[in-house]
């Protein structure tokens, strides 16, 4: 019994470079489109809730521009999203959609200004 806690106060030392924790920023590196290619098109971000507030894992944004096509994409399992739209698409030219199945989408907030390249547009689902 005591072997097993003598092992491991002998390789904590040794571990714990390991275990520090390393700095992170939620979302990771520019995931509000700040640290963004010049050429890229605008960036679509935001988190798509339940009505309690929750993130929903796995549910499909529709970036519809009014001309090309459709960006499908899922959402992490935090409930967020982010993606690009082609760079000569203009941001205010994207409807954002959400949708999962079992849910119906009930609110969609669309934060910042028009043509701006970070685009943040969150969204509400409602279960059936």
């Amino acid at each position: 019994m005591r072997l097993p806690l003598l092992l491991l106060a002998l390789a904590l030392p040794l571990l714990a470079p390991l275990l520090a924790p390393l700095p992170a920023r939620a979302g990771g590196e520019g995931y509000d489109g700040s640290e963004e290619a010049d050429d890229a098109g605008p960036v679509f971000f935001g988190v798509v809730r339940d009505t309690r507030g929750l993130g929903v894992a796995g549910a499909e944004v529709l970036l519809t521009p009014k001309r090309g096509e459709t960006v499908t994409l899922k959402t992490n399992i935090l409930g967020i999203y982010r993606a690009h739209v082609a760079k000569d698409v203009p941001a205010d030219a994207v409807e954002v959609s959400c949708r999962k199945e079992g849910y119906r989408q009930s609110a969609l907030v669309r934060r910042g200004q028009a043509n701006a390249k970070a685009n943040e547009t969150n969204c509400t689902l409602q279960r059936l």
